[in-house]
């Protein structure tokens, strides 16, 4: 028999909480397999170890995130070749980055002032350095790399502007436009500050002419992109007028225009860089104030084509070469690198929060502690992720080419895209007792008898559905959609999903699709159908059924794969010498297609029933394997695509059985099932399984009714925390009793028996978790009617509270109704922020929580 109602227990699994786990909180998946709350924490500034990309004289680096490849590109001089230009990819992975094989871009003994930036609209880095290779004379030139793997590839170089001698210079990249532009000191053109807008295709590069921005000597220049103003910034020394100054750029096609020139220092400045901050809006320009050498730092605000700037703030005291920027959204901040030479050149690195026209500064962290300090730091800090990538020349280490990963300090989210797992059920505190609260039987067929019915709870819609075979309308396939509410159950009007005979009804939930799906054998020429329906309010719709097996098919069982997203129907193929068979069906819309069958036991198999086992991700098929003389039997069963495959099969009583019913129990991480013990008159019999891996290990039987028991069903009540098993005893009248298991290990307690129905046939169960009731549908022999009655399986009183650190878990998982949340709107979706609160606007990553069905409820993921 099939147990329905147990796929709403396959969407709760059971782990260990890693810190305190609130009630109701959106939960994560650790690395090690524990869940944590969804939290912001608090963490210091901290570095991976040093990795060096070139063991030997390495000058001019510089450093760009190719976000097309997710790598990092490091452009150096390799003074161990005469200087070469060179380029490297490192992949990061945490605090730590390592490279693959360094590849020349431009063999001419010396590139110097090498830059480089990301195309996004290409998907390509280009670097721009100066060419002293014979016959260049120090001319610009840029050269587009493509990144594959840990590699990259280079198309051919190409001067900026012809015949003409450059260095100072700056690059950044306009998101607006789709260009670069590229500023630099014009040694041809009296050493004036000069921009050109490149323009990349391919592997190639092109440039439009080059437009003044600075008529008098410009050096150490260095640039960025306001994206929210759309314009360029360049930061500079006016040698003209002995000041810092900065200017705004707009690109319109492949040429660029300016603005007025503002000045930031009102005095000489050196090693000029700059970084816009896009959660302040605002441009931060980095520099050494020549008058003390001290680095400092002010805030820049962008309107139209004018740029203004605030109170310059000093933040360290005497650095000698090279200022590397960059912002990290992550915690909101300006991070800057730089060689403090007032404390042995060594590498520091300070994090920066703007606000307004000023900003503020956090102490400086040492990076690199080496005896002989660092020199030629990348102007560009890559951030990838919450890490930034400082590269340097390792002056401690024979003059190495060196990287190493910055975290800085912060609230650090340890919500991802892919680690939301779903909502803590919090620790449940129960009283009461442990016996059944019964409801009033209610017909849902008067008058009309109904045979194999089958229950399933709707999630999505949080109905309960009642499949079944009206004999009183020609034994037409029907459904119908119940409402419990407390003890009592209302129906809708029933709905034929196939105008045939149907035998052997089914179903289950698919919590992927929010669908019904219903399995039978068709009467007409037992042929094995499935159609899946659509609840909407009281009332259900169906697609066209769909055959899954053309030959005759014995008492197909269903159950759906939550890891898997499939439905997995099992059945006896009596075309194939009665084998066990199992295929696997994707739900479309509206419909299911199948793949292959698949033999799960080559000899005659009985009565198969199957169940979803969440934490194990496998099935458990338990059946009578008519072949070895009745023998009790299971197997346990791996969906991958639209295929399954077994493992061994085990006996769990060689005495043999001819009706089976599985339960999947949360808490005990176990099946229980029940069996009508051929070797023991009938009796009614539980035994305990556990599954490893492929396989399946049993307890001990016992026995909960020495009499012969006939039709029973069963299902898992999560509040509870217990199987619950109705049954007809034909020790008492053959009168409907329910008792309730409890499972410790693979032992089971019982529940004294009740009473719930003088004389069902016919019967299955469900359980409405968004209710916490049992429901049992049947056909009433005495009164001629399909019936339903609900159950309240004791422990009225519950509170819920917070998981310690250490203890199981249970979470609700995806299709689940988290039923412990407060202050919802039904009918809204809602975010998980990275603060662990519950929004309905997406955050940073966009993580859907799922759907509000109350003020209370959320159908997680759904």
């Amino acid at each position: 028999m099939r147990i329905i109602g147990n796929a709403e227990k396959a969407r709760e699994v059971q782990a260990v909480a890693s810190g305190v786990l609130p009630s109701g909180q959106p939960v994560v998946v650790n690395a090690d397999g524990t869940v944590s709350a969804v939290a912001l924490n608090n963490v210091s500034d901290s570095v991976g170890s040093e990795a060096v990309f070139n063991s030997g004289n390495s000058n001019n680096i510089d450093a760009a995130y190719d976000a097309a490849s997710g790598k990092v590109v490091v452009c150096y001089a390799d003074g161990t070749i005469g200087g070469d230009g060179t380029a490297v990819v490192g992949t990061v992975s945490g605090t730590s980055i390592s490279f693959g094989t360094p590849v020349i871009f431009e063999a001419s003994n010396s590139t110097l002032e090498n830059r480089i930036i990301y195309d996004a609209n290409a998907g390509k880095v280009v670097i721009v350095f100066q060419d002293n290779s014979s016959g260049a004379f120090g001319q610009g030139k840029a050269i587009v790399g493509t990144v594959s793997g840990t590699s990259i590839s280079f198309g051919t170089k190409v001067a900026i502007t012809s015949g003409q001698t450059m260095e100072n210079f700056g690059i950044a990249y306009d998101s607006n436009a789709q260009k670069i532009a590229i500023s630099f000191r014009d040694y041809t053109g009296s050493n004036y500050g000069a921009c050109v807008v490149g323009t990349v295709s391919g592997t190639s590069i092109s440039f439009g002419s080059k437009v003044v921005f600075n008529s008098a000597v410009t050096i150490k220049q260095g640039m960025t992109y306001d994206s929210t103003a759309q314009k360029i910034v360049i930061a500079y020394r006016d040698y003209g007028s002995s000041t810092g100054n900065a200017i705004v750029g707009t690109i319109s096609g492949t040429s660029i225009s300016f603005g007025s020139e503002a000045t930031f220092q009102n005095g000489p400045v050196d090693l000029v860089n700059c970084s816009y901050n896009a959660s302040a809006d605002r441009t931060v320009v980095a520099y050494q104030n020549s008058v003390n050498n001290n680095i400092t730092a002010c805030v820049g605000t962008v309107s139209g084509t004018s740029i203004s700037f605030g109170t310059a703030v000093e933040f360290d005291g005497n650095v000698q070469t090279f200022i590397g920027m960059a912002y990290d959204s992550n915690v909101q901040k300006t991070i800057i690198a730089y060689q403090d030479d007032s404390d042995g050149g060594r590498g520091k690195v300070i994090t920066g929060t703007v606000s307004g026209t000023s900003i503020s500064f956090d102490t400086p962290f040492t990076f690199d502690n080496g005896g002989s300090g660092i020199t030629n730091i990348s102007t560009h800090l890559p951030v990838v992720g919450n890490q930034t990538v400082i590269s340097y020349r390792d002056d401690s280490n024979s003059d190495s080419g060196t990287s190493i990963v910055f975290r800085p300090a912060g609230t650090e989210a340890n919500l991802t895209s892919e680690n939301y797992i779903g909502m803590s059920g919090g620790a449940v505190v129960v009283t009461g007792s442990a016996s059944q609260v019964i409801g009033s039987e209610t017909d849902f067929e008067s008058g009309n008898r109904t045979d194999v019915t089958s229950v399933v709870y709707d999630s999505n819609s949080q109905k309960i559905v009642i499949a079944y075979r009206d004999d009183g309308n020609s034994n037409y396939g029907t459904a119908i959609v119940a409402t419990v509410s407390g003890t009592t159950i209302s129906f809708g009007t029933p709905v034929v999903f196939d105008t045939v005979a149907a035998v052997r009804v089914e179903a289950s939930f698919d919590s992927s699709s929010n669908k019904i799906v219903i399995c039978y054998q068709d009467n007409t020429g037992n042929t094995g159908k499935a159609v899946v329906g659509t609840v909407s309010g009281t009332s259900i719709s169906f697609g066209t059924p769909v055959t899954f097996n053309n030959e005759s098919t014995n008492h197909p069982s269903i159950a759906y794969d939550v890891n898997a997203n499939k439905t997995v129907i099992v059945y006896r193929d009596p075309f194939n010498s009665s084998y066990g068979t199992a295929i696997v069906g994707t739900v479309s819309g509206t419909s299911i297609s199948f793949g292959s069958e698949f033999v799960f036991q080559s000899s005659d198999t009985r009565e198969p029933d199957v169940i979803y086992d969440p934490v194990a991700q496998k099935l458990i098929i338990a059946y009578r394997d008519a072949g070895s003389s009745s023998a009790a039997t299971a197997v346990i069963g791996t969906v991958s695509g639209s295929s399954i495959s077994f493992g061994t099969p085990v006996v769990f009583d060689s005495g043999g059985t001819d009706l089976t019913a599985l339960v999947y129990d949360v808490e005990a991480n176990a099946t229980v099932v029940f069996y009508r013990d051929m070797g023991d008159s009938y009796s009614g019999a539980a035994i305990v399984g556990t599954v490893s891996g492929t396989s399946i290990s049993f307890g001990a039987k016992q026995t909960y009714d020495s009499d012969e028991v006939r039709e029973f069903a069963a299902t898992y009540d999560s509040v509870a925390k217990r199987a619950v098993l109705g049954y007809r005893d034909t020790g008492n009248s053959e009168k409907g009793t329910i008792i309730s298991v409890e499972v410790s290990g693979t032992t089971m307690t019982f529940s004294t028996p009740e009473v719930f129905s003088e004389d069902p046939r016919k019967f299955s169960a469900g359980y409405d978790s968004g209710q916490g009731k049992v429901v049992f549908s049947y056909f009433d022999e005495i009164q001629n009617s399909g019936r339903s009655c609900v159950v309240q399986v004791g422990y009225e009183d519950i509170t819920r509270g917070q998981v310690a650190d250490g203890d199981n878990a249970e979470i609700n998982i995806k299709g689940a109704v988290a039923d412990n949340q407060s202050g919802l709107t039904a009918g809204q979706s809602y975010y998980v922020q990275t603060d662990g609160t519950l929004s309905t606007t997406a955050g940073d990553p966009s993580v859907f929580a799922g759907t509000a069905v109350a003020a209370t409820k959320l159908i997680v993921k759904g």
